[in-house]
């Protein structure tokens, strides 16, 4: 019925194309803190799968001692991890960003800096390294720490124009209201 329900749900539909087209494994479709805009058009920067694969990625190490803390704040990273990343960056600390289930998200010099343990988000980024995707945000650099027997990698990411998560539920829910109307109509 609205050209911008249309508009969305064909902005939606290519994201899922590009990543098909990439080999991109990705089951996060529904979260909307997953999405921002990219040349005026939707595009998605977190591009996981909840490790639930259980790849090995070959991607550049970060050199890790073996201090031990068994301590977490709100964030999913413990902060002796946290620390190290940023000293490897030589930041003392980054605006955080957000969290998710795998890790954290901070702003760092016009970029995204996420943190995940999962490895296969390392491997679907490794697939699409510094390519430049309509619908996908640019991956520039991944990293590995292994802290005992936790892989956590770092991706430097193109940040994109923030979406507005409450705009995107309405318009899914618009979505969902015309196809019901298209599927009973007689």
């Amino acid at each position: 019925k609205s050209p911008e329900n249309a508009k969305m749900f064909q902005n939606i539909y290519s994201i899922f194309e590009e990543l098909k087209k990439h080999n991109l494994s990705y089951d996060d479709a529904i979260n909307p803190n997953n999405y921002g805009y990219k040349n005026n058009a939707y595009a998605i920067f977190d591009i996981g799968y909840g490790d639930k694969l259980n790849y090995k990625v070959d991607v550049e190490k970060i050199d890790e001692d073996s201090e031990e803390m068994f301590y977490r704040r709100k964030k999913n990273i413990p902060p002796d991890i946290t620390k190290k990343i940023f000293d490897f960056f030589k930041v003392d600390d980054l605006k955080h960003f957000n969290s998710g289930q795998n890790g954290d998200l901070y702003e760092y010099n016009n970029m995204l800096l996420k943190i995940t343990k999962d490895a296969n988000e390392a491997v679907n980024a490794k697939k699409i390294l510094n390519k430049r995707l309509k619908h996908i945000a640019e991956i520039y650099q991944i990293y590995r720490l292994k802290h005992k027997k936790q892989n956590y990698y770092i991706l430097l990411i193109e940040k994109l124009k923030p979406a507005s998560a409450t705009i995107f539920i309405e318009k899914v829910e618009q979505l969902a209201d015309a196809i019901k109307e298209l599927k009973y109509s007689k």
